[in-house]
């Protein structure tokens, strides 16, 4: 591939973030992958092996704690890489009222979800305004889209992303930087159940609900990477998501918290 890029992908054990690198492998890009589960890179390894042409490298590291973002750019510039597409995958929500939840663990999310990303943006936009081009994927949610009661944490967290790339995006074109946010719904990954929410023997309940509608991450990530190659700022994969943001925009923020309250009590929470 003579216009190889060198893609780095946090987040790129499992899930969505797994299926961007199959993605970016199969284009033929050099990718470096981020994790915090040596485990799964080391299956990543082993699945898209690299070649002398094309090389596969892999980070251990907990994305979620204090200035992790600088320490996995200095050690991006001591493997001597330049990154030319950026993916910010990583992330993770709890399931629970904001005073129950462990404050470690909520302290961990916002770090992951909005401040590593951000700072990440930050340190390698610099070095892509300086080339002169460079492309940035932040992965958002259609959880965005509106508050929601019992994942306060992680809704606002993910308001944050779509908010700052939207406003980032325009900062950076100017330099031919493109910069896009995806938001899934719902995908059939590790995240339902580090969130706490799990299929269990009530029908209706959130769980159940929630892995009925998930789409899979292999889906998702095609929509992403299809977006981010076309420059789309906002990708939003999914019939059933493009509905869920365009009819949350006319509906009060008051009736959608009071609703998902209700609902939420209603299954003993």
């Amino acid at each position: 591939m003579s216009d190889r890029k060198t893609v780095l992908i946090t987040g790129g054990g499992s899930g969505i973030g797994k299926e961007f690198c199959k993605l970016f492998y199969q284009r033929g890009d050099n990718i470096v992958v981020a994790s915090l589960e040596e485990d799964e890179l080391a299956q990543l390894k082993k699945e898209l092996p690299g070649s002398e042409a094309q090389t596969v490298e892999t980070i251990q590291i907990d994305l979620a704690i204090d200035n992790a973002a600088n320490t996995l750019f200095l050690e991006i510039k001591k493997r001597n890489l330049t990154i030319d597409i950026l993916i910010n995958n990583a992330g993770f929500g709890a399931y629970g009222a904001h005073i129950d939840l462990d404050y470690g663990r909520i302290k961990n999310m916002i770090n992951l979800n909005c401040q590593t990303p951000a700072l990440l943006c930050h340190l390698f936009g610099n070095e892509m305004k300086t080339q002169g081009s460079g492309r940035i994927l932040n992965v958002g949610s259609t959880i965005s889209f509106q508050p929601l009661p019992y994942l306060t944490n992680y809704s606002a967290s993910k308001a944050f992303v779509v908010t700052f790339t939207e406003a980032f995006a325009e900062e950076m074109a100017p330099h031919g930087v493109v910069v896009c946010c995806l938001c899934p719904g719902t995908t059939a990954t590790k995240f339902l159940d580090t969130a706490g929410i799990i299929p269990n023997d009530e029908t209706a309940s959130i769980g159940n609900i929630a892995n009925r509608i998930a789409m899979r991450p292999e889906d998702v990530a095609k929509i992403g990477f299809d977006g981010l190659l076309r420059g789309k700022r906002k990708i939003i994969p999914g019939v059933l998501n493009i509905v869920h943001r365009r009819a949350v925009h006319w509906i009060p923020n008051r009736v959608i918290t009071w609703c998902a309250q209700t609902f939420f009590v209603g299954r003993g929470k």
